[in-house]
């Protein structure tokens, strides 16, 4: 199954890309599959309920807490790490959720496996920053970012939400100054030191939180 993920076959694969298929109700890794679903993401679920995506869902902590809290929201949850996927697979099924998939693919790509319209709320949770790269290299690897945007407010829904969380001040400062002046997105909350709820912390917030680090927060709407 390398031909999924490399050009040519590795002498050495991650011993996590074999445990995937492990877990087909909660992982889907392949392309065309993933292309397949696109404006129908809700048939592979057993309600047809708003839809969640998450990007950069690491081991799985907020996407796994939020699906068992929030029966009636469908999550999907974006992570690039084989060991990562197979960890939030393995709590999914665990807790016997059905309202929470994994799916591996980049930001940039999203545009590719999601319709027009079909996405509630996008979560983006402390993103690398990449504040050692040129501003154009920047604009490009960001995942949040005011050049991506026009591909995310494609499968967001009209009052569709982005809510965004970083440690890092650069990058909110970043956001604030390429937000605020559009007339396609509303910025509902801003906030600098954010107290996040245990429920929906990810692994990463809990670390800054323990450095005390101050949390920014921001919470965007796709208008009409």
């Amino acid at each position: 199954m390398w031909e999924h993920f490399f050009k040519t076959e590795k002498k050495l694969l991650n011993p996590y890309i074999e445990k995937l298929n492990e877990y087909p109700g909660f992982i889907c890794y392949e392309t065309d599959k993933l292309k397949s679903r696109k404006g129908s993401w809700n048939r592979h679920f057993i309600k047809n309920s708003p839809l969640h995506v998450e990007i950069g869902s690491g081991n799985g902590n907020h996407a796994v807490r939020q699906a068992e809290i929030h029966k009636n929201i469908n999550y999907i949850a974006c992570e690039l790490r084989f060991k990562r996927l197979v960890v939030s697979a393995k709590k999914s099924e665990k807790r016997k959720l059905t309202n929470v998939q994994f799916i591996r693919m980049y930001a940039q790509e999203l545009e590719s496996v999601f319709g027009v319209n079909e996405i509630d709320r996008l979560y983006i949770y402390f993103p690398e920053p990449w504040d050692d790269e040129s501003h154009e290299k920047r604009e490009k690897k960001r995942v949040l970012s005011a050049t991506i945007i026009e591909s995310y407010k494609k499968i967001l829904k009209t009052d569709g939400e982005i809510w965004f969380k970083t440690d890092h001040d650069g990058y909110f400062e970043d956001i604030k100054r390429a937000f605020e002046n559009r007339g396609d997105f509303e910025m509902l909350e801003i906030e600098y030191d954010f107290q996040t709820p245990f429920s929906e912390q990810t692994e990463f917030e809990q670390l800054f939180l323990k450095k005390g680090i101050k949390i920014k927060r921001m919470i965007l709407k796709k208008r009409g």
